[in-house]
C-alpha cells in the first residue's frame, strides 16, 4: 500500500546549544505585528509539478506560505523532487525553538512525502495516510489557530514542504481536479540562540579621554562608538553611568543619540551593524566626583560587548573664600592681602581673582594660587579713599563664580601728622590730592621764614589772645600756640595746603593739649605735596565753649 506523507524538516548539527547564549525570535506571517515573510525562502525542483507560493494572507487552505502539487501537470512528479519553504539559520547561530500554525493534507497518493523535517530528511511532523479503506490525512487546519512547537532542539535550518519518494522509481501521482498534496504555513515562530558577543572597538570622544578641563570633566561630554555582530547585529548601544543607562542609541526612543538603530525581526539577521554612533552625556546631571562609565553594545540575543572608563566630573565652582586684608591703610602702604580657600574641592584652587574698585574706578588682576593652602596677594600701594575688594577663586577645571566673592573694604589715607608736642593727647590727621598728583622724588630743604600771626581780637578784660605760629623747612610743617593761663585745656590745630590755583593738595587736623601755656606739632607733608604747595593756611581753636581761635596764612616758593 502506498502512504502520503508531508513533511518538514531540520538541518541536525553536532554542537550543542549554548544554554548561556542570548536567544531572539524570527517571526513570520502572522506571527509578526506586521504579517510579513523576510525570513523563508521557497524553493522548487519542478515548477511542472510543484506549485509554492506565499501572501502570509492568513486563513484557508492557501493563506499563508503553501505548496501543493499542480492540477494542470502532464507527468508525474519524479523521486527526490519537491517543493519546500526553507529557514537557514544565519552562520554562527543554531535553532533552539521553533512554534508555527499549520495545515497539512494528503490524499491518496502516499509516495509524496508532506511534513516538517530536518534538511537531511528527519521529520518533526508529518501527514502520512493510514492504510486502507483510508485514502487521505490532515494534520493541524484551515483556520491558521491550530500550532505545534518544538523545543530543545539543537539545528541550523528548517524545511516545510512536499517531496516525492516513491518507490520503485514510477513517480508520483498529483490530483487531476482536487489536489492530492497541501502543506501551509499560517505563521512561525524561530528562536535563535547567539552565543557570540558583539565586537566594540575602543571608544573615542571627549568623554573617553583625560578630560579636556585639566583632566577633569564638565558640562556636556561624548563619546562615540561603532560595535558591529556577524550572526544577529547590533540591536542597542548604551552609555552608563554608575550603573544607570544615561543615554542609548536603539530602534526606537533613542536618547542622547542622534540616530536610532536598525532592527526587522522578521529577517533571520534582525539588525543591521550601524555606522559609529555617538551618545552625549550631561556631567551636571551626577554630583561632582569620580564616576564609572561603561559603553555596551548588545546585539539582537542580548550578548553584550561593554568598555569601562573612570571620570572624575567637576561642574561646582569652588566657594567664596576667606580674605584677611588691612581695613585701613595709608596711600604709602603696599597693602596685601591673605586669600585662603574654604570647604572642600574635586579640582584643585588653581588661580585667585581680585577685583579693587577705588576712586580711579576698577581693575581685576589674576594670580596664581598656592598649592593646598593660603596664597598672599599683593594689592600694592592703593590710591586715597575706600578701596572695594571683590576675591574669587577658578579651579583647574576652570569652575568660576563671581557672584561667590568675598567683599573687603579698606579705607586709605594721606600720613599726615607726625606729632611733637607740649602736652600729650590723641588726634586724627587725613590727606589726599584733589587732582591727581604722583609722587616725586625728594627736593632740597626750603626755609620760609614765618610770617607774624594773625591773632584773634579781643575786648578789654578778656583773657591773653592765642598766639599760633608757623614754618616750613623742607616737608616739615612746624606750628607752636601759646596761650597763657590756659593749661590742661585742649587746641585743635587745622591745616590745610594749597597751590598757586588755590587748589587743596592735603589737609589735617590734630587735637593737643596745652602744657606751661603752649603746645606743638609737626606735620610731615608728602613730597608730591610741597612740590607744588604755594601756600599753607594754620587754624588753631581751643576746644570748648567761648574757644578763642587764630588763623595764619604762610606763603611758600620752591
Amino acid at each position: 500500500m502506498r502512504h502520503l506523507v508531508l513533511l518538514a524538516g531540520l538541518v541536525l548539527i553536532l554542537v550543542p546549544a549554548n544554554a548561556h547564549a542570548g536567544n531572539f525570535d524570527v517571526l513570520t506571517c502572522s506571527d509578526s505585528a506586521t504579517n510579513a515573510n523576510h525570513s523563508w525562502t521557497a524553493s522548487n525542483d519542478d515548477p511542472a509539478v510543484y506549485e509554492i507560493g506565499g501572501s502570509c494572507a492568513g486563513g484557508g487552505a492557501f493563506g499563508g506560505l503553501w505548496v501543493r502539487d499542480n492540477l494542470a501537470a502532464t507527468r508525474n512528479a519524479v523521486r527526490h523532487t519537491g517543493a519546500t519553504w526553507r529557514f537557514e539559520a544565519p552562520a554562527g547561530t543554531l535553532i533552539t525553538r521553533f512554534s508555527y500554525a499549520r495545515y497539512i493534507y494528503g490524499l491518496d497518493e502516499e509516495d509524496f512525502r508532506r511534513a516538517l523535517h530536518t534538511n537531511d530528511g528527519a521529520a518533526l511532523e508529518s501527514c502520512e495516510i493510514p492504510p486502507a479503506p483510508y485514502y487521505q490525512c490532515t494534520v493541524g487546519s484551515t483556520s491558521g489557530f491550530d500550532r505545534a512547537s518544538f523545543n530543545g532542539i539543537s539545528v541550523s535550518g528548517l524545511s516545510f514542504g512536499v517531496r516525492c519518494e516513491t518507490q520503485p522509481n514510477t513517480g508520483c501521482v498529483g490530483g487531476a481536479t482536487i489536489h492530492s498534496v497541501i502543506a501551509t504555513l499560517y505563521g512561525a515562530t524561530v528562536t535563535l540562540s547567539d552565543p557570540t558577543p558583539p565586537s566594540l572597538p575602543l571608544p573615542t570622544g571627549d568623554l573617553w579621554s583625560a578630560g579636556a578641563h585639566g583632566g577633569f570633566h564638565k558640562g556636556t561630554a561624548s563619546v562615540t562608538g561603532a560595535p558591529s555582530d556577524g550572526q544577529s547585529g547590533i540591536k542597542t548601544l548604551e552609555l552608563v553611568v554608575d550603573g544607570v543607562v544615561v543615554a542609548s542609541c536603539q530602534t526606537t526612543g533613542s536618547v542622547g543619540c542622534a540616530s536610532t538603530v536598525s532592527c526587522d525581526f522578521t529577517y533571520a539577521k534582525p539588525c543591521s551593524n550601524p555606522s559609529a554612533q555617538t551618545l552625549g552625556f550631561d556631567t551636571s546631571s551626577v554630583a561632582d566626583g569620580q564616576h564609572a562609565v561603561t559603553l555596551r553594545a548588545a546585539d539582537a540575543g542580548g550578548e553584550l560587548a561593554t568598555r569601562t572608563t573612570s571620570i572624575v566630573v567637576d561642574n561646582g565652582a569652588p566657594q567664596a573664600p576667606s580674605v584677611s586684608v588691612p581695613g585701613q591703610a595709608r596711600t604709602t602702604d603696599e597693602v596685601v592681602a591673605t586669600v585662603s580657600p574654604v570647604g572642600t574641592q574635586v579640582s584643585p584652587v588653581q588661580s585667585v581673582v581680585y577685583e579693587a574698585c577705588g576712586a580711579g574706578g576698577c581693575a581685576t588682576t589674576t594670580a596664581p594660587a598656592a598649592a593646598g593652602g593660603a596664597t598672599t596677594v599683593t594689592l600694592g600701594k592703593l590710591p586715597a579713599g575706600r578701596t572695594t575688594l571683590r576675591t574669587w577663586l577658578v579651579d583647574a577645571a576652570g569652575n568660576s563664580d563671581p557672584g561667590t566673592a568675598t567683599v573687603s573694604t579698606v579705607d586709605v589715607g594721606t600720613p599726615v601728622l607726625e606729632g611733637e608736642q607740649g602736652g600729650s593727647d590723641s588726634g586724627t590727621g587725613s590727606g589726599g590730592s584733589n587732582d591727581g598728583g604722583t609722587p616725586a622724588a625728594l627736593v632740597a630743604p626750603v626755609v620760609v621764614a614765618p610770617m607774624p600771626p594773625t591773632p584773634s581780637p579781643t575786648a578789654p578784660g578778656k583773657p591773653a589772645p592765642l598766639a599760633l605760629t608757623r614754618s616750613v623747612q623742607g616737608r616739615t610743617l612746624a606750628v607752636r600756640v601759646r596761650l597763657r593761663g590756659a593749661d590742661g585745656r585742649r587746641v585743635r590745630v587745622t591745616y590745610t595746603v594749597r597751590d598757586a590755583r588755590k587748589r587743596r593738595l592735603a589737609n589735617g587736623n590734630r587735637l593737643v593739649r596745652l602744657k606751661d601755656g603752649a603746645a606743638s606739632v609737626r606735620v610731615t607733608l608728602p613730597r608730591s605735596v610741597r612740590r607744588r604747595a604755594r601756600e599753607v593756611v594754620v587754624t588753631a581753636q581751643v576746644v570748648g565753649a567761648g574757644g578763642q581761635r587764630a588763623t595764619s596764612r604762610l606763603r611758600l616758593s620752591r
